[in-house]
């Protein structure tokens, strides 16, 4: 029975909420993911919104980066 190999990615921790946020993408820059995850929690609803709050203390600094991007 043959298996797919893993597929290995490296990335740059700090302090995500998760280890893909900062996926490195050869020839692109670091954080191309950061606010397509974000955004994807916040869509999640209120409940996971304050989970990531008690057990992600730095999110919310990160949530207002995220959102930033839309004020004009």
């Amino acid at each position: 029975m043959a298996t797919e190999p893993v597929e290995k990615w490296q990335f740059v921790r700090d302090g995500w909420i998760c280890d893909y946020v900062g996926r490195l993408y050869p020839g692109a820059p670091v954080g191309l993911e950061l606010p397509a995850v974000y955004l994807e929690e916040a869509a999640a609803g209120a409940p996971r919104l304050a989970w990531l709050g008690r057990h992600h203390p730095s999110a919310q600094e990160t949530f207002d980066i995220i959102l930033s991007i839309f004020q004009t």
